[in-house]
């Protein structure tokens, strides 16, 4: 790990020599900071993982925030004056490159300091030491892969809950679990064997979520199960060889894959975007015949760049480079607000995305920035964005610590003795909370992701819990039945009677 900051080091120090000997050379000093910024970001992830080895989430989130300086690093070298223009305002990365990894790279070293206090604590020491989650789930009961195989046919539902072809609660309901257990395709090859069933049940759920994301003009987290069960074949693979074969191939098809969803992204930017009740031939032809097509007008170099700039978080680089110069720091501006939010149930206080603009929670204040947020469409605007807009670093670190904290201390919970009380239900908390530490604080602001923490986890248990009830009567079920067969034989061979 030393070795990464003294490469970072040597880099970032490299970078402002040529940029001081050579102002007008900007493209050789982007390269080496973002690389530099790179090793930097690595040493961080690595250290998380060396003070709480058995804890996910603390490097879960620094996970995200180094992606992000990796995809600036390639971009450095593919295309280092690629503009990003959202309308209102144009910005380069190569102009701000201190600024946008000092602020990344900030983050990372917010969630490395509540993995150090877990690590130095006595009280919360003892609880960072155990199996990891995945020998968890190979060695978990069966009712683990019941919950698994429920979440699976319930995902077969998410595409027409989108649509909105039960209404009301049922629509609802649908959605907020398909979206919580987005991680579960993860840990789906790391089952048992014997649970193989629920294997298919899942990889026919991906397949046919991914053949209407095409379709019907989805995002990138239409996608997002089958990348993940992608990564988590590598993890599972019993050996070391299988491992490398496979990670091999993964690393090979990101570009294809990259290029596939720009393809997607322009049909979607010029057919628009429709629930699966809504797809036709028409569009079904338009698809294949867009695919077929060779546009000589779009170069493969001008699409891995469109395909770079799509994977970069806008939202955080136009908040880190324009606040506070050109957009003052929103300071306390509408706090008490959004704590009063942290407490409410949108369901149950009839908070929607439109009483969210008018009260300007949420990801709205990203129209302070130029990006478009309505009652329709929407940005990602996240913990790195809501913090630096508020006031920089000194406010960007403490949200990086307490929401890091906040997360660590459940982790411990599910990972104590309530593992050991409830083996499958804590399993299933913690894979909620890596959609939170991933894409919740990456798409929603602080008390936004606060709430989803503190809301998820009870509707989780709850959902279990109604779950369990079924299993455990249908166990009972077959149980009585296999008493009374028995019991019947038994009788049977008492009187003398086959």
């Amino acid at each position: 790990m030393k070795w990464f900051v003294v490469i970072a080091s040597v880099a970032w120090g490299t970078g402002l020599a040529l940029e001081f000997l050579d102002p007008q050379n900007l493209n050789a000093p982007f390269f080496l900071k973002a690389f530099g910024g790179v090793f930097m970001s690595a040493a961080l992830l690595r250290a998380s993982y060396l003070l709480v080895p058995r804890l996910q989430l603390a490097r879960l989130l620094a996970l995200y925030y180094f992606f992000q300086v990796a995809f600036m690093a390639i971009i450095s070298v593919e295309a280092p004056g690629a503009g990003f223009d959202n309308g209102f305002f144009h910005l380069t990365i190569r102009d701000h490159i201190d600024r946008v990894l000092f602020a990344h790279i900030a983050v990372q070293a917010g969630a490395l300091l509540a993995a150090l206090l877990f690590r130095v604590s006595p009280i919360l020491q003892q609880h960072t030491v155990g199996t990891s989650l995945f020998e968890s789930i190979h060695a978990a009961p069966p009712k683990l892969a019941y919950y698994f195989a429920s979440i699976a046919a319930i995902r077969l539902l998410s595409p027409l809950a989108n649509a909105e072809a039960f209404g009301g609660l049922v629509d609802y309901f649908i959605r907020t679990l398909s979206s919580m257990f987005a991680f579960v395709p993860l840990f789906v090859p790391s089952l048992h064997p014997r649970h193989w069933v629920v294997r298919r049940m899942w990889y026919m759920s991906i397949a046919l979520t991914v053949l209407m994301g095409v379709f019907t003009g989805g995002r990138f987290s239409t996608f997002l199960p089958l990348v993940l069960l992608a990564v988590g074949l590598v993890l599972a693979a019993p050996t070391k060889r299988r491992k490398r074969v496979l990670g091999l191939s993964l690393a090979v098809s990101v570009l294809p894959f990259l290029l596939f969803m720009n393809f997607l992204g322009a049909v979607r930017d010029a057919e628009g975007r429709v629930t699966v009740l809504e797809v036709d031939s028409r569009r079904v032809e338009t698809y294949i015949s867009e695919a077929t097509a060779d546009d000589p007008s779009t170069s493969s170099s001008g699409q891995q760049q469109t395909a770079l700039l799509r994977l970069i978080n806008w939202p955080n680089l136009f908040a880190v480079v324009l606040s506070p110069d050109l957009v003052p720091f929103r300071s306390a501006e509408n706090l008490a607000t959004e704590v009063n939010y942290l407490v409410n149930i949108g369901l149950l206080s009839g908070a929607d995305r439109s009483s969210l603009n008018r009260n300007e929670l949420g990801t709205y204040p990203a129209k302070r920035f130029g990006f478009t947020v309505n009652d329709r469409t929407s940005v990602e605007y996240g913990l790195l964005a809501d913090g630096w807009a508020r006031g920089g670093l000194g406010v960007l670190l403490p949200y990086a610590f307490f929401l890091t904290f906040f997360l660590l201390s459940i982790e411990t919970l599910c990972g104590g003795r309530i593992s050991r009380l409830l083996p499958a239900e804590s399993i299933v908390v913690i894979i909620v909370l890596f959609e939170v530490t991933m894409f919740d604080s990456a798409s929603k602001p602080f008390f936004s992701a606060l709430r989803s923490v503190v809301l998820n986890v009870p509707f989780v248990l709850l959902f279990c819990l109604i779950l369990s009830a079924i299993y455990m009567a249908g166990r009972l079920r077959i149980g009585g039945v296999r008493l009374t067969v028995r019991s019947n034989a038994v009788t049977n061979a008492q009187r003398g009677r086959p």
